[in-house]
């Protein structure tokens, strides 16, 4: 298992022991994370925290569109080339116009 997924389940496992009255959005987070039924969950948070896309045998150029209001993965977490402003985890579908903006200025 790797360092970012174990830490993520010592986290999670932890969250569940906080009040439901102290519960914020990020604890709710990390609650899903836990247990075997976060197992995929964890699994990918792991994977895009550990990936890196600008490696030297990556023969494609990868660009990250990233919105500035995503609280799933927050823009401060993230290295992106281009961020589009009132942006979510939903991007492509809440502001698909302002991505596809994006994409053009990235093909031209």
């Amino acid at each position: 298992m790797r360092t970012a997924e174990m830490e993520m389940q010592t986290i999670s496992a932890m969250s569940s022991y906080w009040p439901r009255r102290l519960r914020t959005p990020s604890t709710w987070r990390l609650l899903k994370l836990a247990g075997t039924t976060g197992a995929w969950n964890r699994w990918a948070t792991a994977a895009v925290l550990n990936w890196s896309p600008r490696s030297e045998d990556n023969a494609i150029p990868v660009f990250q569109i990233h919105g500035d209001c995503d609280r799933t993965s927050p823009l401060r977490y993230v290295d992106a080339d281009y961020v589009v402003r009132g942006g979510g985890h939903v991007l492509p579908l809440t502001l698909g116009r302002e991505v596809a903006e994006k994409l053009r200025q990235i093909a031209a």
